[in-house]
């Protein structure tokens, strides 16, 4: 039987002090062997937000991005393939949602940021 992992990633946009301004943080589940040198971003309105993940280990074949609405369940953004090839759920389009991979490193980009971004 081969080993099957799942990475899971939340994302989520809170509020500053600043007018028009909104912090982006991504957090993972468990701590090894994920790196995420920049946990929290502080993005505009309109702005675009890069929120990074590498993954020191091999056995993780696939990583998938959520978003958590206050109070809410996550939402299934993206799975990602380390073999290649990504899939997008629950209305999240490529358009406003980008994959960078390099190496081990599987980043989300958000593009133009709105209001619906927010999550707790």
């Amino acid at each position: 039987m081969t080993g099957f992992c799942i990475l899971i990633l939340i994302f989520s946009n809170m509020y500053t002090v600043q007018p028009g301004r909104r912090w982006v943080t991504a957090q993972s589940l468990t701590e090894s062997p994920v790196y995420q040198p920049d946990k929290e971003l502080s993005v505009n309105i309109g702005d675009s937000a890069t929120l990074q993940c590498c993954i020191s280990e091999n056995e993780v074949r696939i990583v998938a991005w959520f978003k958590q609405p206050n109070r809410k369940k996550p939402q299934s953004i993206v799975q990602l393939y380390k073999s290649g090839g990504e899939t997008f759920y629950n209305g999240f389009q490529k358009s406003h949602f980008q994959i960078e991979r390099s190496s081990n490193c599987f980043n989300l980009i958000i593009l133009n940021i709105i209001q619906s971004d927010e999550a707790m």
